[in-house]
């Protein structure tokens, strides 16, 4: 929870640097923001095959209710969503549904190489529906193995915006661990 109200008062750019941009004593916003673009996310790629992905904050990805295991395909779809979802939402942004599909659909040729998941179960108590409620999901690394390049951009992203369920409340939260990418 301290990372979430800490991400809240500053600004991050794309070198990781922080700066506030609140600062209570002083009652009022910088405008000091470093946007990020996607374009800066295309820079210095490299062809890829191999992808590690270390989850810091859990992962909850469900598929018909149930909780499957994790693969790239599901966590793409995840993924692709939310990016979509948030370019409309925050920047009018409308995707193209034919390329969102087409690399869905070659996010099935993607293997995975090493699972090192485990599931942290927890729960969190619901004021609006009155009832504890399940707050688990996946944490660890997994790796992942295939013609990665194009994805490679998207998942880059999501280290910034993180993936699956309830990544409003800082889950999803991962780090690409090799450096090729």
């Amino acid at each position: 929870m301290a990372y979430f109200i800490r991400a809240l008062s500053h600004s991050i750019d794309k070198e990781r640097n922080e700066s506030p941009i609140y600062l209570s004593g002083e009652d009022c916003l910088k405008n000091d923001m470093h946007p990020l673009f996607f374009r800066d996310l295309l820079v210095e790629q490299q062809p890829s095959d191999r992808c590690t992905l270390k989850f810091i904050s859990r992962l909850e990805l469900k598929k018909y209710g149930k909780y499957p295991d994790v693969t790239f395909r599901l966590f793409f779809n995840s993924l692709i969503e939310r990016i979509a979802a948030l370019a409309y939402l925050h920047c009018g942004i409308r995707c193209g549904i034919d390329e969102i599909e087409a690399l869905k659909n070659r996010a099935k040729e993607i293997r995975t190489l090493s699972n090192d998941l485990y599931w942290e179960a927890s729960e969190r108590y619901s004021n609006k529906q009155k009832r504890r409620m399940p707050f688990g999901g996946w944490k660890g690394e997994i790796s992942f193995e295939g013609e990665l390049t194009s994805f490679i951009p998207f998942v880059r992203l999501g280290e910034w915006i993180h993936a699956g369920k309830k990544s409003s409340f800082g889950f999803g939260q991962y780090k690409i661990k090799n450096k090729a990418v």
